[in-house]
């Protein structure tokens, strides 16, 4: 009975608070490729936890396009796939002889 009177609290201060949200607070196209690379910069370089915030301190500017691209689509429609929750690195291994290959 507690359990049940704690969730309908919650749930009465949820529609409280989404009463007043604003979903359109970002326009389209706000999300530069310079915005993507200064999120990028002030990334702290010797406190990254994970190996993938090591990987885009060091993206091609080509990359930051395509961020920037990706944060605007997904800010414009409003969803965000489960498939973008997941990823798999692949490691590849460089030949140090011919760093082309």
């Amino acid at each position: 009975m507690l359990a049940q009177y704690a969730h309908f609290q919650l749930e009465a201060d949820f529609w409280k608070r989404f009463s007043h949200y604003a979903a359109n607070e970002w326009s389209p196209g706000c999300i530069n490729v310079d915005l993507v690379l200064q999120c990028i910069a002030k990334l702290k370089k010797g406190k990254i936890p994970s190996l993938m915030a090591k990987h885009i301190l060091l993206v091609h500017l080509i990359i930051a396009v395509h961020l920037s691209l990706l944060f605007n689509v997904l800010l414009t429609h409003g969803v965000v796939t489960d498939g973008f929750v997941r990823g798999v690195v692949i490691p590849l291994i460089k030949n140090e002889a011919n760093p082309f290959v």
